[in-house]
């Protein structure tokens, strides 16, 4: 439940900061098939194989045995981007 907790702060996060998707790119290949059911699980979609994308209007359940405290706005921070980043 940690990835799932952890997607729901991110997506907290984003609608906090006016945010309305969370966008994952993704390097296809044999060994990401695990983040690929994790995406599609949890409710990303992919119009192709390479970038996937999550609504976060809905909001995302958060595992019943993990409680979520927001950090506060002192020692959050969110990084917007616009384009994809290659490394």
């Amino acid at each position: 439940g940690v990835e799932e907790a952890t997607l729901h702060g991110l997506a907290n996060f984003v609608k906090a900061d006016g945010g309305d998707k969370l966008v994952a790119p993704l390097v296809v290949g044999p060994r990401n098939q695990p983040i690929v059911d994790f995406l599609n699980r949890n409710g990303f979609r992919s119009s192709d194989e390479s970038t996937y994308a999550l609504n976060v209007a809905a909001g995302l359940s958060l595992p019943k045995h993990i409680e979520w405290r927001e950090p506060s706005a002192a020692t959050a921070s969110v990084t917007r981007h616009a384009g994809n980043a290659a490394a």
